[in-house]
């Protein structure tokens, strides 16, 4: 639901900040690897296929 906001809003790149940010809190906070997370997000534009 957020990415689908997110990219109707700024597109990809926006998108892409978003999980920028989400990981790196993830990586600090927890100390676990975000990048697996990001297939969630596929689907919602062309661009994004992680």
């Amino acid at each position: 639901m957020i990415g689908k906001e997110l990219h109707a809003d700024g597109g990809t790149d926006a998108m892409e900040n978003m999980f920028y940010s989400i990981e790196f809190r993830i990586k600090d906070e927890l100390g676990k690897d975000a990048k697996e997370y990001r297939s969630w997000w596929n689907n919602i534009s062309d661009e994004w296929n992680y």
